[in-house]
């Protein structure tokens, strides 16, 4: 019989033997009774945390999922409120008439279920009594068996319609046709009218007795063991474990219920050993037990070493048997050797890791067999390499040891009574000499190897030399006085003269381009490659460099010369100069000398306290004076200025500047000047002019001046707004001349020729009007009225508006005055309404593009106008309630979203309940949802509810909207 504990988890089959000659085997399981039960659901009270969608582990939900209880006042007590029967907590499910939507829950069984097994257990079961599902007598629950969860292969077991709203024991019974691994638990309603719900808790199992197996041990052979037994009910296998070899063994079956096995004990296991043996019954079930037996086996054992290639390994039997004697050794070196004797010696041909192993067998010829690891180690080769060196250098030796396996160490002899430790040392002799350099090497494992080689430390050079300093221009020859010892020899000299040049010559000749002190180095070589550098420093005495500056004069002035030269080392102490004009030479260090008008080579030579020379020639010049002269032309008084045009002269070089003297008092440096005479009259004027080398003349000249005419005008308008016209009115006279030309100038870019002229001014501002008369005798007098002319700027319209954006949802326009020079406002916004303020705000009461108008007046009455759009735009906003009371007080009755700019086509709700069933749509804006269910009102219960939302906005884009809403009532 199948039974299962108080989880609900499957135990086995309880077999107990029949021995009626009628009762075949199969009809024996059927007649096994109860024993202790075996859990064979886990967690059949359901425990687990409360929550919509949730089933307690390791409980699986199927097709929907599960709720788990109670919550007495949360969002589950709409479905159930009952406490539970067993434990903290149950499962309910629910199932709609459609079928659209059910709920199931499963768990996989400890062992698959046997066909033809009549199988029992207990449930607690409720079915829901709150509102909204459907009342008791509509729904059933089924049991179904199945390969995996949520299999609906064979249905069990089916409740019947359920009629108690509280807990009921029910008795489960049923016999499988197949072997299902898993168990479902689902409900079906059975009214066709509506949703069903149902809970189920704290499910029982009911007992039987266990089936038994006798076994019993007995020696086969002087070194095996025969393992018998017999079950109460037909098995389906029996394994043993204990120290035998293949442990566990799974024993050989004769029919259902014989074993017979010969089993053998591993190496070394003597003495009494038990064997544990594992039965499992085709019924499922599982029975432990176990049997005892004295052993006698002998144990194989050695003892061995590690050794380095090329030296033999010695093995030493230690094997042992308490029963018997040993008289027989094999062993097998793991190399393809093999030997008899009971302690061998074996030379191993290669290095690496052996597994040898010892078989030894007793009189009786009981047998033992033992394994170890032999590990023959390799040598390391020893090597290293090096180079010659000069003295003073370090030797590097580079460690070149190899091995095959493990690491080394190294130990140095450098042949000069130091050694080293290091892989890779460094080394400096102190001597130079040659050397015997020795490396040995030992390996992790002891084997040791050596290497030797020469080292040669060879003499270096001693570079030497010597240069004498001298002026810049003359050879400097350098001497080699180097030298080596030893057996070497000196076969490469590198100079480097400081300049940038160099040579590879032992004694070479070399001309410097720069005066200056030079650090001149020499670097020799010997045969052996061996290198030394000295480094001298050397003067090339710069030339001094003869310079003067000599007075620039004018004829009858001295010339005088001043020594400007110089020089980088030493001083000056010698001048001699050459003035070339046959006068004798002059050792002066700054002379002077008068020469006549020309141009003269002066030639300097000086010489520095070490000896060298430098001169210069420069030219000297002795300037001509220039000849003063100029002319003039005949002026009006204060009218147009006299005009002066120069006409000096010079023999050489050119004239620099000209000083103008008038009897008036005012000078001018001009070359070409004008000048205005205060009066008409007779005057005198002054010219000195100066060359460009200083030189002077002076001349004088009688200026005749002219009268000019007088001017005079008015006009018949001075003031008003832009644009002002004027009509302009000459009034002037002369007394000794007739005027014959009259030239206008308005300020405002416009002129005119006319007598009595117009004119339009429009810009703000004041206007200074010129008038210019010329008289016959060519002379001109000008007045200028100024200020005589106002005009009064306009003001200028001009306004800001905000928000950038204005929509109908804040359709409140701020104005602020941008004007200038503004007294007065004039508004008119374009829907019919205006304002005189000055920062005047207005609302729209629609949306549309408006033409706003501004109309600015300043003190002086002058106005101008500015317009503008404004453009109220629509928008697009929506609102969707979370809850409503359809319980028609008037308030809050219904469920639809709200919004602005939301367009009629296009529009649909939709309202689905918890199962995914859909209960109301509408495609009309005005139609909300009112709490009906398929259009029978007030069917909707107080749950939670999902909403889909679709629309079109104002801007043409649709949108879709989903959420929860709850109904409460």
């Amino acid at each position: 019989m199948r039974v299962f504990d108080k989880y609900a988890k499957f135990i086995t089959m309880f077999c107990t033997l029949v021995t009626s000659p009628f009762i075949t085997n199969s009809f024996l399981i059927a007649q096994c009774v109860s024993g202790p039960p075996i859990p064979a659901f886990t967690n059949p009270s359901f425990e687990g945390p409360v929550g919509i969608a949730i089933v307690p582990s390791p409980w699986n939900a199927c097709v929907g999922s599960p709720d788990t209880h109670p919550d007495l006042t949360g969002p589950l007590s709409a479905l159930s409120n009952i406490t539970p029967s067993n434990g903290s907590t149950y499962v309910g499910f629910g199932v709609n008439w459609s079928g659209s939507f059910v709920e199931a829950v499963a768990q996989t069984l400890a062992s698959p279920l046997v066909a033809g097994t009549n199988y029992q257990f207990t449930m607690d079961l409720a079915q829901s009594n709150t509102a909204g599902v459907a009342p008791p007598g509509c729904v059933e629950l089924q049991i179904w068996g199945g390969a995996l969860v949520c299999d609906f292969s064979e249905l069990l077991w089916s409740s019947g319609v359920i009629m108690n709203t509280n807990w009921v024991t029910q008795s489960i019974n049923f016999t499988p046709t197949s072997a299902h691994a898993v168990i479902t638990f689902i409900l079906n309603e059975t009214c066709g009218n509506g949703s069903g719900y149902a809970m189920i808790d704290n499910i029982q199992a009911i007992t039987g007795a266990l089936p038994g197996i006798l076994t019993s041990i007995n020696a086969y052979s002087s070194c095996d063991y025969q393992l018998l037994g017999t079950g109460s009910c037909p098995l389906d296998s029996v394994i043993v474990t204990g120290n035998i070899i293949n442990s566990p063994l799974t024993i050989p079956l004769f029919g259902d219920t014989m074993l017979d096995e010969i089993i053998i004990f591993s190496s070394g296991q003597t003495g009494n050993q038990t064997i544990n043996y594992t039965a499992y019954f085709q019924s499922g079930d599982v029975v432990t037990g176990s049997t005892s037996i004295t052993v006698d086996n002998p144990m194989s054992s050695f003892q061995s070493g590690s050794a380095c290639l090329g030296t033999p390994v010695t093995f030493t039997d230690n094997s042992t048997s308490s029963q018997s004697s040993i008289n027989s050794w094999f062993w097998d070196f793991g190399d393809g050797n093999m030997a008899t004797t009971q302690n061998p010696t074996h030379l191993f041909s290669a290095s690496g890791t052996y597994s040898v192993t010892l078989a030894v067998t007793t009189i009786n010829g009981c047998a033992d067999t033992v394994s170890q690891i032999v590990e023959v180690h390799p040598f390391p080769i020893a090597g290293f390499s090096t180079t010659d060196v000069c003295f003073g250098e370090t030797v590097i030796y580079t460690n070149n040891t190899t091995i095959s396996a493990g690491n080394y160490n190294s130990s140095w002899d450098f042949g000069d009574g130091t050694s080293s430790s290091l892989a890779g040392p460094a080394h400096l002799y102190n001597t130079p000499g040659t050397y015997a350099a020795t490396l040995i090497v030992t390996s992790d494992s002891g084997c040791v190897d050596t290497a030797s080689a020469v080292v040669n430390v060879f003499d270096s050079p001693v570079s030497d030399f010597n240069v004498a300093d001298d002026c810049i221009g003359v050879t400097a020859l350098f001497s080699d006085n180097s030298t080596v010892g030893g057996i070497s020899s000196i076969t490469q000299w590198e100079w480097g003269f400081g300049d940038g040049t160099f040579a590879s010559v032992q004694n070479p000749n070399h001309d410097y381009t720069n005066a200056g002190t030079y650090d001149v180095s020499l670097i020799v070589t010997s045969d052996k490659g061996c290198t030394d550098t000295m480094t001298l420093s050397t003067t090339r005495f710069s030339l001094p460099i003869a310079d003067f500056s000599p007075t620039a004069v004018c004829w009858l002035d001295t010339t005088q010369f001043t020594d400007l030269s110089t020089v980088t080392n030493g001083t000056i102490g010698t001048w001699v100069w050459n003035f070339s004009d046959g006068s004798p030479l002059n050792n002066l260090q700054n002379p002077g000398h008068v020469y006549p008008p020309g141009s003269y080579d002066v030639e300097l030579i000086v010489i520095s306290n070490n000896g060298c020379i430098g001169s210069v020639n420069k030219t000297v010049e002795v300037y001509p004076l220039p000849i003063a002269a100029f002319t003039f032309d005949t002026v009006c008084v204060n009218a147009f200025p006299t005009s002066f045009t120069d006409l000096s002269s010079i023999s050489s070089g050119s004239t620099a500047s000209w000083d103008w003297l008038f009897d008036n008092g005012f000078p001018t440096s001009l070359q070409n000047p004008s000048h205005n005479f205060a009066a008409a009259g007779t005057f005198v004027a002054q010219l000195i002019v100066t060359s460009d080398k200083g030189c002077i003349d002076t001349i004088e000249h009688f200026i005749l001046v002219n009268d000019i005419p007088a001017v005079d005008f008015i006009a018949d308008s001075f003031v008003g707004c832009s644009p002002v016209c004027v009509n302009f009115f000459d009034v002037g006279s002369s007394v000794n001349n007739v005027i014959t030309s009259w030239q206008w100038d308005f300020g405002n870019g416009e002129s005119s020729v006319l007598q009595h002229p117009s004119a339009c001014f429009i810009p703000e501002g004041i206007y200074d009007i010129e008038l210019s008369v010329i008289s016959d005798k060519g002379c001109e007098n000008t007045l200028v009225i100024t200020q005589m002319i106002s005009v009064w700027a306009n003001p200028q319209a001009g306004f800001n508006y905000t928000p950038d954006e204005i929509t109908i949802l804040n359709p409140e326009v701020n104005f602020s005055d941008a004007s200038l020079d503004a007294s007065s406002w004039q508004w008119d916004f374009g829907d019919g309404n205006t304002d005189v303020g000055s920062d005047p705000t207005h609302i729209y009461t629609d949306t549309g593009i408006y033409i706003v108008q501004q109309v600015v007046f300043n003190n002086y009455g002058c106005s101008d106008t500015i317009s503008t759009t404004v453009n109220v735009s629509g928008v697009f906003t929506l609102y969707i309630p979370n809850a409503f009371t359809p319980n028609e007080d008037g308030a809050n009755d219904s469920f639809s979203p709200k919004g602005i700019g939301v367009l009629a086509e296009g529009y649909s709700l939709y309202i689905f309940d918890r199962w995914g069933d859909k209960i109301f749509e509408s495609h009309d804006l005005n139609l909300p949802w009112n709490g009906s269910i398929h259009d029978r009102p007030n069917q909707a219960l107080q749950a939670v509810y999902v909403y889909k939302v679709q629309l079109t906005d104002l801007f043409n884009r649709q949108h879709e909207y989903t959420g929860h809403v709850t109904v409460v009532r």
